[in-house]
């Protein structure tokens, strides 16, 4: 997985600030929650992704074996 460029977390950014207004947001991801911010790009913009999506989230957080794996 490759880091977002800046355009790519400002338009990420952009869908997140209306979609906070608007509606609800899931997103699913294999990353750490702590490696979030150095692969949206770890600058200001990366900042403002991650406080919109932490201030009001429901984190469930799965642990064990893939199901794939079987």
């Amino acid at each position: 997985m490759t880091s977002l460029n800046e355009r790519e977390c400002f338009d990420l950014f952009t869908l997140l600030d209306y979609r906070m207004s608007n509606g609800s947001i899931i997103i699913s991801s294999q990353l750490e929650i702590s490696e979030w911010h150095k692969q949206l790009g770890g600058n200001i913009l990366a900042d403002g992704v991650l406080d919109r999506l932490s201030s009001s989230a429901y984190k469930i957080i799965l642990s064990g074996d893939s199901l794939r794996k079987e």
